[in-house]
C-alpha cells in the first residue's frame, strides 16, 4: 500500500528575537554571548528551515469575531 505525502505550503515569516533571550539561549549552549555569535544564530535561523505543527498556531486569534475580520468563512451552524 503506497502511503500519500503530505501536503506542505512554503511561507515567509518575520520573527522578532529579544536579544537578552538570544544572548541567554547562546550562554545555556556554553557560546559566548557576544555581537559575531549573535550574528551568526540570525546566519543559522534565517539559512533554516522549520516545520510548525498545530501547537504554533495556538498563539494566533481563534475567537469567530477577530477571524471574521482576517475573512474567514464558516460551516453553517
Amino acid at each position: 500500500m503506497r502511503r500519500m505525502a503530505k501536503q506542505m505550503i512554503s511561507i515567509k515569516i518575520d520573527i522578532e528575537f529579544d536579544i537578552e533571550d538570544m544572548k541567554k539561549s547562546l550562554k545555556e549552549r556554553g557560546i559566548l554571548p557576544n555581537k559575531a555569535n549573535t550574528d551568526r544564530m540570525v546566519k543559522m535561523i534565517r539559512s533554516g528551515r522549520f516545520l510548525m505543527n498545530k501547537g504554533f498556531l495556538a498563539g494566533q486569534p481563534m475567537d469567530k469575531e477577530t477571524l471574521l475580520m482576517y475573512g474567514f468563512t464558516f460551516e453553517n451552524e
